[in-house]
This record gives structure tokens, C-alpha cells and sequence, in this order.
């Protein structure tokens, strides 16, 4: 799964994870109850609590690493190789969500065939049949011959062609406003793909949903019936905010969420 920064990667993977922990629908989508593992090469435990707050609960098992290279023929004997081994052995785990790629070759371009071809085989022989995702960033916007910016495509990925053709499906977001991502089924070996592309709604606190034209145009019209209040009109920024989230009785935060809906609308 690649997608620009910002586009609600690693949301997706979270809401994909606890559905498939818990065995839930998502998205529209039946899951089949699965053991997942999450493991975050990009933030620390400390730095995902900060940036969702309340919102972190894991549904799976989940572990936050620095960077490693598992290109190495010396992985193979280092003590994350069979500490990570035994655990997933000893769990049972069928699922593995590697957040992000970069963390697992560090040191080496994602632009390389031989990295690419080097990961693959090391996650196979690191965890046999063992399903797993692996999230990526996107290059930066390509413009046409005229300055346009080129719409999104499956070749934006950032890095080599061998990464999506060593993958079996391969899931493509990007953004579409701030609070709007566009998730697309770019390719499966396994199965058929998925046509449509699904509008998603990425919240302030990690999580993405699909998009519900009916819940934002609700969410927009108490803004702006808020904003006519004579007391509110005379406040600005923060203040602002804070006297509508109580007139609401809700969080100035989720009055920033509201504003950003709109926004997206």
C-alpha cells in the first residue's frame, strides 16, 4: 500500500488491522478473524499516543522498532531477527502490517531492483507464508508538458518497479482534500480488483472511514449556524473555537475537524 504523506496510510492500516483482529467489516468489506502483528519502523510508541491521543488502542499486537536492514546476511543472526521469529511463532500470528517500508532497508535506495528483490526475500524467508502488508510513500506530484500536475497513477510509487511487481495486490491512496483520501485497487494476482475507487474520511485522531457526503453537509451546517451567533462573530481562532465547541459540548478539537470538513467540501 504507497500513498503520499499525509494521505492517511498508516489510518488504513490501522483500521484494516483491528477489522481483521476483531474479524469486522470495514469499509464495506467482510474480514476473515486473523492474528495481526503491527510494527512501526517510522514513529515511537510515545509519538503515535501524541498524534492520536485517546484514539491509540491497538486492537492488534503492535511494536514500534527504529529502522533496521534486513538485507543483511547478518540479520539472519541478529537478536531482532529471532526475537521476532519466536513471537510470531509462538502467537500465531497470520497477519504482519509493516509501517513504513524505508525502516526495513536501511541504508539502501527503494529505488534499486536488487533492494527490492533483497527485502522480498528476506520477509519470505524471515516469515514463510505468513500474509503481509507493507506500507510505502509516493513520489513527489509529476506535471505534464504543460505544468499541469499529473493525476494520480499506480507508477507514482517511490522507488523501484520491482516493488509493485513482486507484490501480489497493490493499494493505492492519495489526497484528495484535507480530510478526503481516494483508495484505489491498482492490482491482485489472487483474485479480482476492485474497480471503484472508495472515497475515504481521514479524522484528526488516525482513523479512516468511508466518506459520508450526509454526516459532512450535517457537520458543516452546525458550523455555520454557530458562526452567525452575534457572540461568536465578535471572537477569532482559538477563541472562536473554543465557544462553539461549548455551545455544541464537544472539544475545541473536534470544532477544528468540523472546520477542516468544511473545507473539504
Amino acid at each position: 500500500m504507497h500513498g503520499p504523506p499525509g494521505s492517511g496510510k498508516s489510518a488504513l492500516a490501522w483500521g484494516m488491522a483491528k477489522a481483521i483482529s476483531l474479524g469486522e467489516p470495514y469499509l464495506g468489506f467482510s474480514s476473515t478473524k486473523a492474528k495481526v502483528f503491527m510494527v512501526s519502523t517510522d514513529m515511537t510508541i510515545r509519538e503515535l499516543k501524541h498524534r492520536w491521543g485517546e484514539y491509540y488502542r491497538p486492537a492488534c499486537q503492535f511494536m514500534a522498532i527504529q529502522p533496521i536492514d534486513i538485507t543483511k546476511p547478518s540479520f539472519r543472526s541478529s537478536p531482532v531477527y529471532a526475537e521476532f521469529r519466536a513471537h510470531v511463532e509462538k502467537e500465531g500470528i497470520e497477519l504482519i502490517v509493516w509501517d513504513a517500508l524505508g525502516g526495513l532497508h536501511l541504508g539502501h535506495s527503494a529505488r534499486d531492483d536488487e533492494v527490492a528483490d533483497m527485502v522480498d526475500a528476506a520477509l519470505t524467508e524471515w516469515f514463510g507464508d505468513i500474509a503481509t502488508i507493507v506500507l510505502g510513500h509516493d513520489r513527489k506530484t509529476r506535471f505534464g508538458p504543460s505544468g499541469e500536475p499529473l493525476p494520480p497513477s499506480n507508477e507514482d510509487f517511490l522507488g523501484s518497479v520491482k516493488w509493485r511487481a513482486n507484490a501480489t495486490n497493490q493499494l493505492h491512496i492519495w489526497s484528495q482534500s484535507r480530510r478526503m483520501s481516494i483508495l484505489k485497487h491498482e492490482k491482485c494476482q489472487v483474485g479480482p480488483i476492485h474497480e471503484e475507487e472508495i472515497k475515504l474520511h481521514i479524522g484528526m485522531w488516525g482513523q479512516a472511514e468511508l466518506w459520508s457526503e450526509a454526516r459532512a453537509k450535517d457537520v458543516v451546517e452546525k458550523l455555520f449556524t454557530a458562526l452567525k451567533i452575534p457572540a461568536v462573530q465578535k471572537l477569532e481562532g482559538r477563541e472562536q473555537d473554543t465557544a462553539i465547541a461549548k455551545h455544541y459540548g464537544v472539544s475545541d478539537r473536534t470544532i477544528r475537524h468540523w472546520r477542516s470538513l468544511a473545507k473539504s467540501r
